[in-house]
Parts: structure tokens; C-alpha cells; sequence
């Protein structure tokens, strides 16, 4: 009877006892669910913080490379109109642009075409619409007036097609990009994607020297 009346009593107790008091085996899955919480909403504050902070870096460097190979490629194939002098530097600012007899494949199509690269490196540097429109403008008149000016007059169509219309092909492939597969950035973006495959590094031989290295990866 003593027995019976101590396992009640007992039972009497543990009932007693409130029910948030919970064993540390029981509060686990919940310590858990919450980290994984905090990790996921620390993850999410990363990704939307390198949605905003523009990386002008990158598109000032590709912009200003694409430029110093063009300005090069201009006059070892002697297709500028004349060779480089201060005097066509100078004459650049005054007058304003003027028409130039280029044909309809530089005026329409290869203008508008690099209008359309400056714009997309902008645009995937979370610069925008607004921002990569008046990147790839910027861009177009440091072209016309500090680079080209070297060797003819600034042209007006240039000024005019190589955003105007490049904006509207660089807006297109940027779209292209974000909803299409790893392949797709072959086609539409061929030159950066190429470039983004290109690993450059240093390797130490077995004599213990330090060798550049420079490979290509297909792999994403």
C-alpha cells in the first residue's frame, strides 16, 4: 500500500510539473529550425546586397581593353582616315561631329554592336537601365572624342547609332542571359563568355621555378 501510494504521489509530481519545461532532446529539432532560418535569411541578405552594389570595375576594364584593341587594329590596317597627330585631337572639339562616308556595316551594324557590349557589361554590374544606357553612352563619346579623335573628326552617326541602337540589342541579350541556359551565353555573349573561360595562374616546375600558365576551361 506504502508503495502504491508513493508511485501516486510520484505520478502526482511529474503531472505538476509545466508543460514548457521541455528535456534538451525535445528542444533540438527546434535550435535546429532556427539556425537554418538564420542561415537562410543571411544567405538571402547576400544575394539581394550583390543585386545593388555596382561592380564598375569590371565594365571600365573591358570597355577600356575593348578600345586599345580597336584604336591598334584601326591603324596597323590603316583604315583610319589619317595617322595619329595632335592637330586631329585638337580639331575634334571644335565644329561639333560631323557625317562621316562610312559604310552601312560600321555605321549599322558594328557600332551598334559595341554599343550593345558596353551596355550589357554595365547592365550585369547592376547599373540598371537608366545607368548601363548612359554607360554605354559615355563610353561611345570617350571613343568619338579622347580615342578615334587621334586620327579623324568625330562622326555623328556613330554618336547616335552606337547607343541608340545599342542599347536595345545589349537589353535583349542581357534578357536572353538570365533566362537561358549555360549555352546560351555562347551565342549571346560570345566574347565575354570566352574570356570568363580563360584561367590564367602560376605554376612551380619540378626544378622549383614559377611558370605562367594560361588554360581554357569549356566546363561552367
Amino acid at each position: 500500500m506504502r508503495h502504491a501510494t508513493a508511485i501516486l504521489l510520484a505520478f502526482c509530481l511529474v503531472s505538476a510539473l509545466p508543460a514548457s519545461a521541455e528535456t534538451p532532446e525535445t528542444a533540438r529539432p527546434d535550435e535546429a529550425t532556427a539556425e537554418t532560418t538564420r542561415a537562410d535569411e543571411a544567405t538571402a541578405e547576400t544575394t539581394r546586397r550583390d543585386e545593388t552594389v555596382v561592380e564598375w570595375k569590371k565594365p571600365v576594364a573591358y570597355t577600356l581593353g575593348g578600345m586599345g584593341i580597336q584604336f591598334v587594329t584601326l591603324i596597323a590596317t590603316r583604315q583610319a582616315d589619317d595617322d595619329p597627330s595632335f592637330g586631329n585631337f585638337k580639331s575634334a572639339f571644335s565644329g561639333g561631329p560631323r557625317r562621316d562616308d562610312d559604310s552601312v556595316l560600321y555605321n549599322f551594324v558594328l557600332h551598334p554592336l559595341w554599343g550593345s557590349e558596353t551596355y550589357l557589361r554595365a547592365r550585369e554590374a547592376n547599373m540598371g537601365m537608366l545607368g548601363s544606357f548612359g554607360f554605354s553612352l559615355g563610353a561611345s563619346v570617350t571613343w568619338e572624342y579622347l580615342i578615334e579623335s587621334w586620327t579623324e573628326h568625330p562622326s555623328s552617326q556613330d554618336l547616335i547609332f552606337t547607343t541608340g541602337i545599342g542599347w536595345m540589342l545589349g537589353e535583349l541579350r542581357y534578357r536572353l542571359k538570365q533566362g537561358g541556359d549555360d549555352e546560351t551565353r555562347w551565342w549571346v555573349d560570345p566574347i565575354h563568355t570566352g574570356l570568363e573561360h580563360w584561367g590564367i595562374g602560376v605554376r612551380q616546375t619540378r626544378a622549383g621555378r614559377k611558370q605562367p600558365t594560361l588554360e581554357f576551361s569549356m566546363q561552367f
